[in-house]
C-alpha cells in the first residue's frame, strides 16, 4: 500500500509548493519511518514537475492510482473546492490569461468544467476530493473554504459530505469551520502547516537571519501583490508605497506567483511603473529564495495568504492587502487586532505604526505558537491517515 500526497504541485504558486516540503519533514520524524522502504508519493492531477524550483518531484495520480490500494493526503487549502478548469487553466502559459478570462465570461460553468476534466484525465467531480475505491483512508490538511460560495448548494454539500467521511479533516479558518458546521460537520482549527516552516532543517540559514534568532534585517520593505490586486491599485495605495519606499530606500518587488491565471510579474511590472521610488522587481528562481527575501525583510505588505503566513512564521511584521477573502479569513482568526487587511492610506498608517515599534517578543511568541499548533496537527494527519 502507497502513502500518497495531492496537492497543485506542479505550477510554481508559492503557497502549494509548501506543503509537500513540510509533509516529508513530518513525515520522517516517525518513529518507524525508514528511508529505504518508506517514501511519499507527491501527487497532481496535472502534469508539471516544480523540483528545479525547489518542489516536491512528483506523479501523476491518474497513473499512481492504477498501482494498488493507497492512503491519501490531500493539501487542502483553498485547493478543496477548486475546479478542473482553474486547475486547466493554471497549467497554461500567461499569454493565454485573456483566453481564459474570456471563457470564464462566456462559456457555461458545467462546460469548462467538463471540457478540462476530459483533458486532464480525471473521472471524479472535484479535482482534489477524490472519490475513487482504490483510497482506503483520505485526510484532508487546514482547508480553506472562502471560495466555495461560488459553487451551488448541491456542489458545496457534495464536497463537505467527501470531506466529513475523511479519516482525518481540519480547517484553517474561523470562517471555513462555520462553513463546515453548516453542514454538520465540527473540524479543529488549526494554523497553515507552512506555520512551522522553521522548524525545518531545510531552512535553518532562513531562521538565522529572521527575528526568531535576532538575526540582520536587510532593512527592505518588500511588497508582493497578484496581478489582480496591482492592476487595481489605487492612487491612494500607490502614494502609501511611494513614501514607505522613499523612506526605506526603495521597495522590494516580489513575485511568488507564476503559473498561468498568476502572473506576479506582469502586475508587479505595472506597479513598478507607477512608483517613483526606487524598486526591484525578484523574479524568485526557487521556493527557497522566496523564504529567504521573507524571512531577512525589514517588513512585508502582500495580498498572498502564504506570503503573509510565512512573515508571520518568521516574526516580520506584514502588512495584509484587503478584497482577499481567504486572506482576510486568515488574519480575522490568527492574526492580532491591528493586523486587518488595509489599502490606501491604510498602508503607510500600519508602517509608520509598525516601523516605530521596539523589537517585541509578540510577534515572536506567536510564531512559536502558530508552528506548535500546525505542528500538532500535521502529525495527527499522518498518524490517522497512514497509520
Amino acid at each position: 500500500m502507497s502513502h500518497l500526497t495531492l496537492g497543485a504541485y506542479e505550477r510554481f504558486n508559492y503557497g502549494d509548493l509548501l506543503f509537500p516540503i513540510v509533509l516529508d519533514h513530518f513525515y520522517e520524524q516517525r518513529p518507524q519511518f525508514s528511508r529505504e522502504s518508506q517514501v511519499l508519493v507527491h501527487c497532481t492531477v496535472g502534469s508539471g514537475d516544480m523540483g528545479r524550483h525547489g518542489g516536491a518531484r512528483t506523479q501523476k495520480l491518474q497513473r499512481e492510482i492504477r498501482k494498488g490500494s493507497h492512503e491519501l493526503i490531500v493539501g487542502g487549502g483553498e485547493v478543496v473546492g477548486a475546479g478542473w478548469f482553474s486547475m486547466w487553466a493554471s497549467l497554461q502559459s500567461s499569454s493565454c490569461d485573456r483566453l481564459v478570462r474570456g471563457a470564464r465570461k462566456v462559456v457555461p460553468r458545467s462546460a469548462r468544467e467538463s471540457c478540462a476534466r476530459r483533458a486532464m484525465g480525471g473521472t471524479w467531480r472535484f479535482p482534489f476530493v477524490p472519490e475513487i475505491d482504490v483510497l482506503k483512508r483520505v485526510g484532508y490538511n487546514a482547508v480553506g473554504a472562502s471560495h466555495t460560495v461560488a459553487l451551488g448548494e448541491e456542489a458545496r454539500s457534495e464536497l463537505w459530505r467527501v470531506i466529513g467521511a475523511s479519516s482525518y479533516a481540519s480547517v484553517r479558518d474561523n470562517r471555513t469551520a462555520q462553513l463546515a458546521q453548516c453542514h454538520g460537520l465540527g473540524l479543529p482549527v488549526v494554523p497553515d502547516s507552512a506555520a512551522t516552516l522553521f522548524e525545518l532543517k531545510r531552512f535553518e540559514r532562513q531562521r538565522a537571519q529572521s527575528p526568531l534568532s535576532r538575526g540582520t534585517s536587510s532593512g527592505r520593505v518588500v511588497v508582493q501583490m497578484s496581478r489582480q490586486w496591482a492592476e487595481g491599485c489605487s492612487a491612494e495605495s500607490i502614494n502609501a508605497l511611494n513614501d514607505i519606499g522613499l523612506r526605506c530606500e526603495g521597495l522590494d518587488l516580489l513575485a511568488v506567483g507564476l503559473a498561468g491565471s498568476h502572473s506576479d510579474v506582469l502586475g508587479l511590472t505595472l506597479l513598478s511603473r507607477r512608483l517613483e521610488c526606487p524598486t526591484t522587481v525578484i523574479i524568485p528562481e526557487s521556493v527557497d529564495e522566496i523564504v529567504s527575501v521573507i524571512s531577512s525583510a525589514r517588513g512585508v505588505v502582500a495580498s498572498s495568504l502564504h506570503v503573509n503566513v510565512t512573515a508571520m512564521a518568521a516574526g516580520v511584521w506584514q502588512i495584509p492587502l484587503d478584497g482577499i477573502k481567504k486572506l482576510t479569513a486568515y488574519m480575522d482568526t490568527w492574526g492580532f487586532e491591528d493586523e486587518s487587511p488595509v489599502s490606501g492610506s491604510g498602508i503607510l498608517d500600519r508602517f509608520l505604526m509598525y516601523d516605530r515599534e521596539s523589537p517585541s517578543s509578540r510577534r515572536v511568541d506567536r510564531s512559536h505558537d502558530l508552528s506548535d499548533r500546525a505542528g500538532r496537527s500535521v502529525r495527527e494527519l499522518i498518524e490517522r491517515t497512514y497509520g
